[in-house]
Order: C-alpha cells, then structure tokens, then sequence
C-alpha cells in the first residue's frame, strides 16, 4: 500500500481511488492507514467474515484463510480492465496498473 500511497496523486489525477480488503478487522484496517498515513480517497474493506468479495474476485485463499494479493483496475461501468496476482512477498508496483487506467 505504500507504493500506492506514493502514486496518490496520479490516481487522483485520473478520477480512481483505491480499495484495499482483506479478511482484517475495521479496526486493524484504521491502524494501517494511520501508520502508512494512506490519504483518504484510499478505502479499506474488511472482508471478514464471510470473505465474499475475495470469493468474488478469485483470490480468497481456504487453504490459510486469507485473501490472496490481487490488485484490479475495474472501469466506471464495472469491467475489469487490468489484473494481476501477486506473491505476498513481493512489493507491487503500480505503474503497470496505473497505465490501464484510461
């Protein structure tokens, strides 16, 4: 989320914001964007417990109960026009998702 948090004014350039889920808690959620100082167009959803939007997007993982790292880029009618799949140990970078961004 840091690397996002660096890029902030280029997503607010382009009309996008961010969302963040994981199967954390609201309040661990509040922790991390106060500790990463994530500014507020970057939302965080908890999607605890019933895990339905990982579910929904292909990346909830049963096996360690935890979504696995997916980031999307969806356009303003719903379509996902960029995808990838990350391991949790690797940093993403933005900048391929931010060029899909039209």
């Amino acid at each position: 989320m840091s690397a996002w948090r660096d890029h902030a004014s280029e997503l607010e350039s382009k009309g996008a914001s961010l969302i963040g889920i994981s199967v954390d808690s609201w309040f661990a959620h509040k922790v991390f964007a106060e500790q990463l100082n994530l500014p507020a167009h970057f939302h965080l959803l908890s999607d605890f417990p019933n895990h339905v939007a990982g579910e929904s997007y292909g990346c909830w993982n049963a096996e360690v109960g935890t979504d696995d790292r997916l980031t999307v880029v969806v356009d303003p009618e719903g379509k996902i026009i960029y995808q990838t799949f990350n391991s949790e140990n690797l940093v993403r970078d933005p900048k391929e998702a931010l060029a899909a961004i039209p």
